[in-house]
This record gives C-alpha cells, sequence and structure tokens, in this order.
C-alpha cells in the first residue's frame, strides 16, 4: 500500500473519531432546571426492528424490539424558554399532565455552532 494512501486513512480515521469523541462521549456539564409541561402526546406501542450483526459482518439477523405505550413530553423551561422533549412510559408518564411544573435535569451535546440536542437525564415533579 502506499505510504501517503495510508497515512490519509489514517489521517480520516483519527477526524472521524475525533467527531465521535466531541458529539456523543466528551464530558459535558450536567444542567439544571425548572420548567412546565407545554404538551403530551400518546405514542402507541410498536415494534422496531434492527439488524445484529455477527463477529464477521458476513450474516445478520434482524431482531424485533417492543416499544411500549408511552407519552412523549414537551417541557418549556422557566427562564430561556427552550422546549426539551422526552419520551416516558404510560405509567410513569400519566402524572406529567400539561401545566405541570416540573424540575428537569438535562445534558446538551452537538457540535458548536451547527447542532445541539438536549438529553432529559431525570424529570420529576415540582412538588
Amino acid at each position: 500500500m502506499n505510504p501517503y494512501l495510508a497515512l490519509c486513512i489514517a489521517a480520516l480515521a483519527l477526524i472521524a473519531g475525533g467527531a465521535i469523541w466531541l458529539v456523543f462521549l466528551r464530558p459535558v456539564p450536567e444542567l439544571a432546571g425548572a420548567g412546565t409541561i407545554a404538551a403530551r402526546s400518546f405514542e402507541a406501542a410498536h415494534t422496531s426492528e434492527r439488524d445484529v450483526w455477527g463477529p464477521r459482518r458476513e450474516s445478520s439477523t434482524r431482531r424485533q424490539i417492543a416499544i411500549p405505550d408511552g407519552y412523549i413530553l414537551e417541557i418549556r423551561l422557566d427562564g430561556s424558554g427552550e422546549t426539551l422533549r422526552c419520551w416516558r412510559e404510560k405509567t410513569a408518564g400519566e402524572p406529567y399532565v400539561v401545566g405541570r411544573r416540573v424540575r428537569v435535569r438535562y445534558t446538551v451535546r452537538g457540535i458548536p455552532l451547527l447542532w445541539k440536542r438536549a438529553y432529559v437525564v431525570d424529570l420529576a415533579p415540582a412538588d
């Protein structure tokens, strides 16, 4: 193999690995805030299919994952007005009705100036 080609491939792998670390793996501060449930929508139970690959990537099998009934909650944070979205199983999401005050812990991940997403770590009633 040409050494320049190998060096280019290694550099691209290093850049891709750095991007994955920057977006998904680097430590980020956990933020906390208070807010109000702005919207709640029901999501019916369904199944999701995923391919599970063998050790040599020569064969795969389809695996079905059952997703139970649940609620998608939209939380409007006080002060910033930012809206967070999270999913809770039906029984855990029942107490969270529109207008209810909540405390939320979340992290924000993404690529600065290009993309960001907030992940809800914990949700609790403010009462």
